[in-house]
């Protein structure tokens, strides 16, 4: 059940302060749900918006300030985040896009999405290694 704010700001930089919630209250317009609640909530929304319609659910999170939909990675940071709760053929879909969709948004998200990963700890075969050992280089 969604709350209402006492308040019409959309980003969390200009929500009001502590004392200004305080004088909503007195004018009988409490906030019924806490700050994280409603971040969360607006977590929630903007994934199942993404699940749906990738560039409708990034700009409800772009609106709601949770995440900056021209900054590749934070784009990013958001798919990796999140992974567990999105679908993961929409996200391929999205990453896999061609470049000249969004001006090449989508494969800045991509490079950006493989940057940001981490693959420290994952044990290597050492067949890889003999493999790759035996390979011709390339002379320069």
């Amino acid at each position: 059940m969604a709350s209402t704010r006492c308040h019409t700001a959309s980003t969390p930089s200009t929500w009001p302060s502590e004392s200004l919630r305080a004088s909503c209250a007195s004018r009988g317009r409490v906030a019924t749900r806490s700050f994280d609640t409603g971040l969360q909530e607006d977590l929630k929304d903007g994934i199942l918006k993404f699940n749906l319609k990738p560039k409708l659910g990034l700009a409800s999170l772009h609106n709601k300030g949770q995440l900056d939909q021209n900054d590749p990675k934070a784009v990013a940071s958001f798919l990796l985040q999140n992974a567990d709760r999105l679908d993961k053929t929409v996200v391929g879909d999205y990453l896999g896009k061609e470049e000249t969709y969004q001006d090449g948004f989508c494969v800045k998200v991509l490079h950006s999405y493989g940057e940001q990963m981490d693959f420290s700890g994952l044990y290597q075969c050492p067949l890889y290694y003999a493999v790759a050992a035996t390979r011709p280089r390339a002379h320069t």
